[in-house]
C-alpha cells in the first residue's frame, strides 16, 4: 500500500529499504523517523510510547497521531489474524508483491515461512 501511496501522490524519492534498513531519514517520508518510533512503541507496547506520541504530534501535528494510531492498529489486527490463521497470500497478491518481497527480503521473517 505504502508503494502505491507513493505513486499517486508522485513521490519519486520514496525509499522503500528505509523499511527494513531502520533508516526513516532517507525515507522520503515526511517526519519518517517520528512515524516509525511511534509505530515500534505502539507494537512492542513500550514505555516510550508516550515520548513517540508526542514527538508525532510535535513534528505533524494531532491529526497525524490520530491517523497513524488507526493504521498501526489496524495493520496490527490484520496481521495477527493472518498469522494466526496461516492465511497464505492469494496468486495475485503474491504476483503484484513479488518485487517488493524480494528486495525488502521479507521471506526471511518467520511468518514468511510456511509450515
Amino acid at each position: 500500500m505504502l508503494r502505491v501511496s507513493a505513486q499517486q501522490t508522485d513521490n519519486d524519492d520514496l525509499n522503500l529499504l528505509a523499511v527494513t534498513e531502520r533508516d526513516q531519514e532517507r525515507s522520503g517520508v515526511e517526519g519518517g523517523q517520528a512515524l516509525l518510533a511511534f509505530a515500534e512503541a505502539a507494537v512492542i507496547r513500550s514505555d516510550h510510547l508516550p515520548e513517540a506520541r508526542l514527538e508525532l504530534h510535535r513534528e505533524l501535528g494531532e491529526q497525524a497521531v490520530l491517523e497513524t494510531a488507526a493504521v498501526v492498529g489496524n495493520f496490527e489486527r490484520m496481521t495477527r489474524i493472518a498469522d494466526a490463521t496461516g492465511i497464505p497470500l492469494d496468486e495475485r497478491n503474491l504476483e503484484f508483491t513479488r518485487d517488493l518481497r524480494e528486495t525488502l527480503q521479507l521471506q526471511d521473517f518467520a511468518s514468511a515461512r510456511l509450515p
